[in-house]
């Protein structure tokens, strides 16, 4: 599931938690997933994260929403931000659980209080798109601005996008660009086609 991308995982040797690393879905395993596990039955909250995102892609088992659902809310209801951000998405789009934008709302909160960008890039879509709440602009844009300072990618090119269409902020072609092409540099293939597009005078691709 691509929405899920709050990661922070914990190597375990043996029995022994060592410091906490990000790692990418490519180097996920059969044996992440045994030291996850090993770790999460503990209530290591990271791993309990780890295991929920293992289960939501099917890597390293079998995909299975509602197993990801039960791991991310273990980890949620330990204040863990990206538990929180995970389980908040679940909610949104009733993945594993029944689909509940109140819920949503409520775990989106509280991760991107904590700072976590994928919350607060989820919580600038619901405002924009009305959901579970009435739209408004203003509170999209807030909470875009403080997704993209926190380098999410996605968030970087929706303000990009914004900047350039004037949408909820005035018409910035330069901010436009700058935006988009941090986005483009971290690798968001959208991003790096709207380069494209604008140096040819195209409207910019859709997400």
């Amino acid at each position: 599931m691509s929405e899920l991308v709050d990661i922070s995982a914990k190597e375990m040797d043996a029995a022994t938690s060592v410091h906490g690393f990000s790692i990418s879905w490519e180097n996920a395993s059969m044996r992440n997933v045994r030291l996850w596990r090993v770790a999460a039955e503990r209530g290591d909250v990271a791993a309990q994260n780890n295991l929920g995102c293992s289960y939501a892609e099917g890597l390293g088992v079998a995909k299975d929403m509602n197993e990801a659902g039960n791991w991310f809310r273990l980890a949620a209801e330990q204040g863990d931000a990206c538990g929180q951000a995970n389980l908040g998405c679940l909610y949104r789009h009733g993945l594993g659980v029944l689909q509940d934008k109140q819920e949503a709302l409520r775990w989106l909160r509280l991760a991107a209080k904590e700072g976590s960008a994928h919350a607060q890039r989820q919580l600038a879509e619901m405002y924009a798109h009305g959901e579970g709440v009435s739209k408004d602009e203003a509170e999209s844009i807030r909470w875009l601005q403080l997704a993209a300072n926190n380098g999410d990618p996605t968030a970087c090119y929706q303000l990009g996008a914004c900047y350039y269409h004037g949408s909820g902020v005035p018409n910035d072609n330069e901010k436009a660009d700058r935006w988009i092409r941090i986005a483009a540099n971290s690798g968001d293939p959208i991003a790096q086609k709207a380069l494209a597009s604008i140096g040819l005078g195209l409207p910019l691709p859709s997400r």
